[in-house]
């Protein structure tokens, strides 16, 4: 299903002022209070929605997508954040099937990627090649 990702507040807001660019409604509708806990870490249910009437979609590793006027609402995405002073010094999004970029680049008719090809094996030793001797 994938692996939790790990954001710094730059490539956070960074990626969402792309997406913003694209979606001018996209919305969060937040499914908890966003209360810190002692730790200092808050959870907080996120379930983004928007339409795709901005500019293209350029999100990393990816084509970029014009704008489609399709409508999308996700899955739910938990996110727990590292709170310091009253500010997100950490984000860290939990991985869940049909919520995140992946998703949200396939809701607007986004192509998957293509996996890499895997690389071809070493070539056999001709014949006559010894191996080289042990030491």
């Amino acid at each position: 299903m994938g692996h939790a990702r790990k954001f710094g507040r730059g490539d956070y807001v960074g990626m969402m002022l792309t997406t913003l660019a694209a979606i001018p409604d996209f919305n969060w509708g937040a499914a908890t209070t966003g209360d810190v806990a002692d730790d200092g870490y808050c959870v907080v249910v996120v379930r983004a929605s928007g339409h795709h009437t901005g500019g293209d979609l350029r999100l990393p590793g990816r084509d970029p997508l014009p704008p489609s006027g399709r409508h999308f609402c996700l899955a739910e995405e938990v996110h727990k954040l590292k709170v310091e002073h009253g500010k997100v010094k950490e984000i860290l999004v939990l991985p869940n099937k049909g919520a995140g970029p992946s998703a949200l680049y396939a809701a607007l008719g986004g192509k998957p990627r293509t996996p890499e090809p895997a690389a071809a094996p070493a070539a056999a030793p001709a014949a006559g090649d010894a191996p080289l001797p042990m030491p």
